[in-house]
């Protein structure tokens, strides 16, 4: 069995707080003056012996759910010892960009339609055996886990257009940190139109150069974009009743 966060196994160390609450019961026992205590002593044995199976039952209870956890935080998974130790698998980031800016139109649909052919292809020149890690601009935590070939594909389908827009650079450290676990064979891609909205694109000659870094331009067939640029009234100061007029300066960039 591997585990695909080992350092969360440091949360088993948990299981010493109810070991300790059960070694250490600081309740302390009230003291109560009976007359005759002879025909309650059987009954005394008994619940004394229940007590103690009870307050085992518990301490079990405690432990076995500290641990279940701290292994769904690790993410056991059984694979090839020698090929886990020998690093022969691949691990492969694919960014596939879901900005607003993927709605426009190409040959092949949308560009998010275009981003998830083209990560489809990308992904069909690997092996079966291989990692792969899916990364959108929503940065969701169930996308910093590696996938298997079939599951990645999988994720593709369920990629929407979002709001969110984060910068190239928190994008490769995000694959970077995806892949870190695997010391060679790994390579990211990054399919994106590449709007400028992404921004610091110089962090492309600071990343890390073990690192295979794929940028993928997408485009769009259709370039038409006719927008308004500026509205404003022709006087500052407004009357009640009195005809305003609204001046707009229509912008063609087609």
């Amino acid at each position: 069995m591997h585990f695909l966060y080992p350092s969360a196994l440091l949360g088993l160390l948990l299981i010493a707080i109810p070991v300790a609450v059960h070694l250490f019961n600081f309740r302390k026992t009230k003291k109560v003056l009976f007359s005759n205590i002879r025909f309650l002593r059987q009954l005394k044995e008994e619940t004394k012996a229940s007590s103690k199976l009870k307050h085992l039952l518990v301490l079990m209870a405690r432990c076995l759910a500290v641990l279940a956890l701290v292994l769904a935080f690790a993410q056991p998974f059984f694979g090839d010892d020698n090929q886990t130790a020998n690093q022969k698998y691949r691990t492969v980031s694919i960014f596939i960009d879901n900005s607003y800016s993927m709605q426009a139109q190409s040959t092949e649909g949308t560009l998010l339609d275009k981003a998830k052919n083209i990560a489809k292809n990308i992904a069909n020149q690997y092996k079966i055996s291989d990692k792969f890690q899916i990364l959108t601009h929503d940065f969701e935590g169930k996308h910093q886990r590696l996938l298997s070939k079939a599951e990645f594909l999988n994720a593709l389908e369920s990629i929407k257009i979002s709001t969110s827009n984060k910068k190239l650079s928190a994008i490769l450290n995000r694959q970077s940190e995806a892949l870190s676990r695997n010391t060679e064979n790994k390579s990211r891609y990054v399919v994106s139109d590449f709007q400028t909205s992404m921004g610091d694109f110089d962090a492309i000659a600071k990343a890390d150069r073990t690192l295979k870094t794929h940028l993928v331009q997408i485009n769009s067939t259709q370039q038409n974009n006719v927008f308004i640029d500026t509205v404003y009234f022709s006087t500052p100061v407004q009357e009640m009743g009195q005809t305003a007029q609204l001046i707009v300066k229509v912008a063609n960039e087609s």
